[in-house]
């Protein structure tokens, strides 16, 4: 029997032995709701990946050709018209990039396993309005940066590439060093004396930070229990931003520059920047005497 064929004999035969665990784990977890509803997920994905990555199929991702290890991957990456356009306008030659990535050697090209493990670390991304899956070029790319394997990131910086700054780029559409001191000054009312003002950060919306590393910024460097940091996380992720009040200019820019240098150590192009308001009290006009 050609090597194929027991291949794909024996996939069918764990699939068949497999699904009816699968189909228990579901019934639990719909009696035990969101504990084990993440266990089984968490399961199901392990034997899947297994699976593959034992019987050595190609992982497929719609219009690219089946992908055996992370070079296939990020090189397929790079040339997709949209995330070769934006390497483009950050200043970046994909052509080089490419070359780069080619350098690297058998052992540091990952495996069928890691470019799964790239792949499944889109699913907390946001989803570009008209497509169904999170499995878009610059997701996958910027998953590729942060899970794939370190030598292909360290390849690139190797050919001169800033990926930190290619990311953030990615997310923001703008220069990380554009961000001056990573808290740039707004003022709504410029006339206006500080003791007319309120200061504040605004923390903005971004389709790659995970709202659970959202949560904790909140908590960490705002002083904000758990219930009142998701509250303010959903406001940003629905509404594009949240303003957090601070009680001078100098602590506001403090919490925005730490937040932020946090989130760079992470990996995450998450943006919080200084905004100063005019306080609406004091351009209400005085009430009339008599």
């Amino acid at each position: 029997m050609p090597a194929e064929s027991v291949k794909f004999a024996l996939s069918v035969l764990i699939a068949i032995l497999l699904v009816p665990l699968y189909v228990c784990l579901l019934q639990l977890t719909h009696r035990a709701k969101r504990p084990i509803m993440s266990l089984a997920q968490r399961l199901w994905l392990w034997l899947s990946t297994w699976v593959q990555s034992a019987f050595g199929y190609p992982v497929r991702i719609p219009g690219s050709p089946p992908i055996s290890d992370e070079v296939q991957l990020t090189s397929f990456l790079i040339q997709t018209p949209a995330l070769s356009q934006t390497i483009k306008a950050f200043g970046a030659d994909p052509a080089a990039m490419l070359a780069a990535v080619a350098r690297c050697g058998p052992a540091e090209r990952g495996s069928i396993r890691s470019v799964l493990k790239v792949v499944h670390g889109t699913q907390f991304m946001r989803v570009p309005e008209g497509q169904s899956s999170p499995r878009t070029p610059r997701n996958l790319f910027i998953s590729q940066m942060r899970r794939g394997t370190p030598a292909i990131r360290a390849a690139l910086e190797g050919a001169g590439l800033d990926v930190r700054s290619l990311m953030f780029y990615i997310a923001h559409g703008v220069h990380e060093t554009d961000v001056a001191g990573n808290s740039p000054q707004h003022q709504d009312s410029p006339q206006n004396s500080s003791r007319d003002s309120t200061h504040g950060v605004e923390m903005l919306n971004d389709d790659f930070t995970p709202m659970e590393f959202v949560v904790y910024v909140l908590s960490q460097y705002f002083g904000m229990a758990k219930p009142e940091a998701i509250r303010v996380m959903l406001q940003v992720h629905h509404k594009g931003s949240a303003i957090l009040p601070q009680a001078s200019m100098a602590q506001a820019t403090e919490s925005a520059a730490s937040a932020n240098a946090f989130a760079r150590q992470n990996d995450f192009p998450l943006l919080l920047r200084v905004v100063t308001q005019s306080n609406p009290a004091s351009d209400a006009p005085s009430a009339p005497c008599g």
